[in-house]
């Protein structure tokens, strides 16, 4: 059994300065495979999973079975949480070394004195005892019990606000903002619509016959394609030549055809008056009977809708394209919010203006996409450094008993996204390992039941086994802590 001395020499005490590479160094002169360290109050560079976990990964580096001395709860929490012995008072932890040695030191007594006794004895004795000897080691280390709890577990949930900034370089525990990147890809795209509008387009000239009457005492001819109007001008051309004969009323009818097409063109009798250029002053006009036969055919136009809806199906196309595009950049844990794809419209070309006659309207656009991305994993370490879960006295998250729900975003300002996650984690009873190992060891199954019923707050009847069968006992325990939120994961971040 240890001295009071050898123990002592076993502990590093830190001051309030002390982190986790100084106790590295301190460690390092600790004689043999055994040491504490004590952390003071006001030491706080335990206080923080993270340093928790380097400590307990020092400690598997080192091959030294650490144990952690500390008033602290919030340390010894923690510290226990990664798998180390903990104590309150440097006493406590003398006290279980001293148990432990004492316990080795009664079966080592155990060998010794029957190893003396066959020495002092015949063959046969000796075989006989060394077969008792064998016999007593294995009923001491070779049972061992398996102990299964279920502790009582309650879920417990939180929101986090958090910011992906490109301009941010690491993770913001303070601030709650994380890295991102920003990716540019340039795209273009083209698209057609059928036109909504309609008009009607004039597609047939009004023809008919005037009558010219002479205004002087001369032969007057009038030429093929002379112009007579209505006085609201009204247009027509004459189809052939026609000539009047000398002499004041002398007449002739000549066919006319519209200079326009269209139901403007159809005329009731008398409207043609005038003659144009200089025939006017020789002869004078006039339909004697109403002209007709003008039409008109109702055609596609574009319309300002139809304009917008090229418009907003185009959109549409590049973002898919854009998204399809950015997501070949994205590397495997990194999220892309579709909120986060902006576009700048390079150039925008329609193939027709509003109003103009046509079937189909064709827009073509090329634009710049820019997509935000930023890290799960930045995510996870941000969460894990800053989530505070709220239990009640004696209860505990465990490392992994969460989730983490994917990121919703709130809005985009600019390049920075704001997004919050929700955690959603499973609170558990709180349950010692080493306390129930040390308190089951070498107990019955019934004993061990008792105990274990009457100590701890569990959701199920604990589960003992001690193996192989014909023992009763053990020495050797091993606990197994179960429960559905061994099912969780922090990596739970899916979707877009």
């Amino acid at each position: 059994m240890p001295t009071d001395d050898e123990l002592i020499a076993q502990v590093v005490f830190l001051d309030a300065n002390d982190d986790v590479a100084s106790i590295r160094a301190k460690l390092t002169t600790i004689p043999g495979n055994q040491a504490a360290i004590v952390v003071p109050l006001e030491n706080r560079s335990l206080r923080s999973p993270v340093a928790a976990r380097l400590v307990a990964r020092m400690a598997e580096d080192m091959a030294l079975d650490l144990a952690v001395v500390s008033g602290d709860v919030a340390v010894r929490r923690l510290i226990s949480d990664e798998g180390l012995l903990v104590f309150r008072t440097v006493n406590g932890y003398k006290a279980h070394i001293k148990r432990q040695s004492a316990a080795l030191g009664r079966l080592g007594a155990v060998l010794y004195d029957l190893r003396m006794r066959a020495d002092r004895t015949f063959g046969v004795i000796l075989l006989l005892a060394l077969i008792a000897v064998g016999g007593g080691a294995a009923y001491t280390l070779i049972p061992e019990a398996r102990v299964a709890l279920e502790p009582v577990s309650e879920q417990v949930s939180d929101v986090i606000v958090m910011k992906a900034d490109p301009t941010v370089k690491k993770v913001n525990y303070e601030s709650h903002v994380i890295p991102s990147r920003m990716v540019y890809i340039p795209v273009e795209a083209s698209v057609q619509v059928p036109t909504s509008g309609k008009k009607q387009m004039p597609n047939a000239k009004a023809e008919g016959q005037v009558t010219f009457t002479n205004r002087t005492a001369d032969v007057v001819v009038i030429p093929e394609g002379t112009v007579v109007r209505t006085v609201d001008n009204v247009r027509f051309l004459t189809t052939s030549e026609v000539k009047l004969n000398a002499g004041q009323g002398s007449t002739v009818r000549a066919d006319v055809i519209a200079a326009e097409p269209g139901a403007r063109g159809n005329l009731d009798r008398g409207k043609i008056s005038k003659v144009e250029g200089e025939l006017d002053a020789k002869v004078a006009v006039f339909n004697e009977e109403a002209i007709s036969g003008g039409g008109a055919r109702e055609v596609e136009v574009v319309t300002a809708s139809d304009r917008e809806r090229a418009r907003t199906a185009l959109m549409d196309k590049l973002n898919k394209d854009a998204l399809a595009k950015l997501e070949a950049e994205r590397k495997p844990e990194e999220r892309l919010p579709a909120q986060a794809i902006n576009f700048t419209i390079l150039e925008e070309t329609y193939d027709k203006r509003e109003g103009e006659q046509g079937k189909t309207l064709n827009l073509k656009m090329s634009a710049r996409a820019a997509g935000t991305m930023f890290s799960d994993k930045d995510v996870r370490d941000l969460v894990a450094q800053v989530w505070q879960p709220k239990t009640r006295p004696g209860y505990q998250v465990p490392p992994g008993a969460y989730e983490i729900l994917p990121a919703e975003v709130l809005k985009v300002d600019g390049e920075v996204i704001n997004f919050v996650v929700r955690v959603q984690g499973w609170a558990v009873a709180r349950v010692s390992e080493d306390l129930v190992r040390e308190n089951v060891r070498w107990k019955t199954v019934d004993e061990a039941h008792s105990y274990l019923i009457q100590s701890l707050n569990l959701a199920k009847d604990p589960k003992i086994e001690i193996k192989p069968g014909w023992a009763t006992r053990a020495l050797r325990v091993n606990v197994v802590v179960e429960g559905a939120w061994k099912n969780a994961s922090v990596a739970g971040q899916g979707g877009q």
